[in-house]
């Protein structure tokens, strides 16, 4: 019996092994696995599925923040098939609703998926759903083997970084995140022609998923992010027609343009993406529509939930560091300068503050400075801003400086004389040219947000 015991405890610890190994083999997208997710989380409201329009689009933290729905962004870029396929597991975890972006399901090209066995996705699914899937797509596979990860990825040991030991959700809780504005986004001008049509194919598994959130009674809403191209325009009218009779809840943006108020412009990062900005636009109504339509409350009073709260907190610095540094006008920069955790420290190179005009001097004025109005054209200066409080401001036309300490700075040394000096912890982190030199010091993170200049060169435009 003894033996038994033995063998069973010896088999069960190979077993953990093994999966251990298997796991640090899997590539993890973004930081971070959603395989043992779900098993861990019994907290989510809303599940996110699709491509990169969901991927790119949707923060779980905004939505936490704003509504106090919790969800999990389950996308990833060029998801096809396999999102049919999670439907199957995800179902099982009860979520109180399913966002599902039809975006790739409704491209002609679907369901191929490109170089399918190394892809991270299918990697998502149970053992069962995976093996339905590989049918599914790869009928002529039979060997056994070909199902496990281990089989897949034992050869990837000589790629294996860091990030491949740790279970990194800092890179997941900042989708959703990306405020750059590429503006490679066309004007609309959208017409829909009705001339677009689906492949067999695509009607068979369309059709296919509308029966199978019939047959589990699953809340799933459908969704068509906006675009700004015309044959993804066409498609979402398309599959509107498409699903007409299956009596299944679908939301088309590109009917709500107006509505949620979208700008092409400053809503979008590239024709098919929406940023961070267009993003929160979409968001908030699909949430508002779910919590109405599916009665789902608030979860801001409970205590059970602190930990999201924890957790926007490292979203919302993180936010803040990646917005900071897209911001081109002052006056926009500073509202993020002034964030609770950051250190403002600024050092003048040469005689410039005389030269500041007074649209300049407003903003500077606002962030607390009060000796920048000078008339004198040889003058020197610094200023530190802590906690949105002037620690520290002197200006003179001879050189000026100071050395000391700031609660979660160590060592801080700023001087101005002709030169711009801005020095934390032993490293010069001023840009050092001509013009008013600004440094962001995060202490929380204890690193260099932005480090930017300005001068009247180009016309008090921001420089990095």
């Amino acid at each position: 019996m003894k033996k038994i015991i033995k063998v069973i405890i010896f088999l069960i610890l190979l077993n953990m092994i093994f999966l251990t190994i298997a796991y640090t083999l899997l590539p993890k997208e973004n930081g971070y696995n959603s395989i043992d997710y779900f098993k861990n989380n019994n907290q989510l409201d809303v599940i996110w599925l699709g491509p990169s329009t969901t991927y790119f689009a949707i923060s779980p933290m905004y939505i936490w923040n704003k509504f106090g729905i919790t969800s999990y962004n389950n996308a990833h870029n060029d998801q096809r098939l396999t999102t049919y396929f999670l439907l199957n597991d995800i179902k099982k975890y009860n979520p109180k609703v399913i966002f599902f972006d039809i975006t790739t399901i409704t491209d002609n090209s679907f369901p191929i998926e490109n170089n399918w066995g190394k892809q991270i996705y299918q990697w998502h699914l149970s053992f069962i759903t995976r093996y339905k899937y590989i049918q599914y797509t790869k009928g002529n596979y039979k060997d056994i083997l070909y199902y496990f990860i281990m089989n897949q990825f034992h050869s990837r040991w000589k790629e294996l970084t860091e990030k491949d030991f740790i279970n990194n959700r800092l890179t997941y809780y900042l989708l959703g995140s990306n405020p750059n504005f590429i503006r490679q986004a066309q004007e609309v001008n959208l017409v829909n022609t009705g001339e677009y049509s689906f492949s067999e194919e695509s009607i068979n598994i369309i059709n296919k998923i509308a029966q199978f959130v019939k047959d589990n009674k699953l809340n799933v809403i459908f969704w068509c992010p906006p675009t700004t191209t015309q044959h993804r325009y066409e498609r979402s009218f398309l599959f509107e027609q498409l699903i007409a009779p299956c009596n299944i809840t679908y939301i088309n943006f590109n009917k709500l343009w107006k509505e949620i108020a979208l700008d092409y412009k400053n809503d979008f990062f590239d024709i098919n993406h929406v940023n961070v900005y267009g993003g929160e636009k979409v968001s908030d109504y699909l949430i508002k529509y779910a919590m109405e339509k599916y009665t789902i409350s608030s979860h801001h009073n409970s205590s059970e939930y602190d930990e999201w709260n924890k957790n926007y907190t490292i979203y919302k610095r993180q936010r803040n560091e990646m917005e900071i540094r897209t911001m081109q006008e002052f006056s926009q920069w500073k509202k993020f300068a002034t964030f609770d955790n950051y250190t403002i420290m600024l050092s003048t190179n040469g005689y410039i503050l005389n030269k500041i005009p007074d649209t300049l001097k407003k903003n500077l004025e606002d962030l607390g400075l009060s000796k920048i109005n000078t008339s004198n054209p040889y003058m020197n200066y610094i200023a530190i801003i802590d906690n949105n409080t002037v620690f520290h401001e002197e200006i003179s036309n001879i050189a000026v400086s100071y050395k000391g300490k700031i609660n979660g700075i160590t060592n801080i040394f700023i001087k101005s004389d002709g030169q711009s000096t801005i020095n934390i912890s032993g490293k010069e982190v001023s840009k050092n040219k001509e013009g008013l030199n600004f440094v962001v010091y995060d202490k929380v993170n204890r690193e260099v947000v932005d480090s930017i200049w300005i001068n009247e060169k180009n016309d008090y435009a921001i420089n990095r």
